[in-house]
């Protein structure tokens, strides 16, 4: 399948059919759309955009500065406008707190039935390979390519093992 190239502003400007969006991009056509709307019946509104730090919105700021250009025609100062993007916020942060709980209702479920959550634990005899390979002269890098684990997981085991890096 060939690519074509598109500009930053192109999947905002879709008239019909499918454009994948991420939950932000979603979020910034949805002003663009209400003010095409707005155009055409011939209304002056307004959309005011807020969040805060460490918002489930994170970067909604940096992607409406990417398509300033198709939000120059909207005027965000109504009291309307602002509502609306309040409404979008709340609905974004409930649906990022039912994530939270459902991700934690199933770790109980799976909990209950006898399954523990996460990676299961490094095995003794890798942990032992490691450990040897590493007093062997190996760096923790190449031991953690050959046996095909994290560095972090490594070092992790030195540490516990009270193994210290030869220079």
């Amino acid at each position: 399948m060939a690519g074509h190239k598109t500009d930053v502003g192109a999947k905002y400007a879709v008239p019909e059919g499918s454009v994948y969006l991420s939950g932000n991009q979603a979020l910034v056509r949805l002003p663009i759309e209400q003010a095409k709307r707005d155009a055409a019946l011939n209304r002056n509104t307004a959309g005011f955009i807020s969040g805060y730090r460490g918002s489930p919105l994170g970067h909604l700021d940096q992607d409406f500065k990417a398509v300033e250009p198709l939000l120059k025609e909207i005027d965000t100062s109504s009291a309307a406008g602002e509502l609306i993007f309040h409404v979008f916020g709340s609905i974004a942060h409930f649906e990022r707190r039912l994530i939270a709980e459902r991700t934690k209702d199933g770790i109980a479920a799976a909990r209950a039935k006898g399954k523990l959550p996460g990676r299961r634990p490094l095995g003794p005899e890798k942990a032992s390979a490691a450990l040897k390979l590493v007093e062997a002269g190996v760096s923790p890098t190449e031991a953690a390519r050959q046996l095909g684990l994290g560095r972090a997981t490594i070092y992790r085991e030195m540490a516990l093992a009270g193994v210290r890096r030869t220079a």
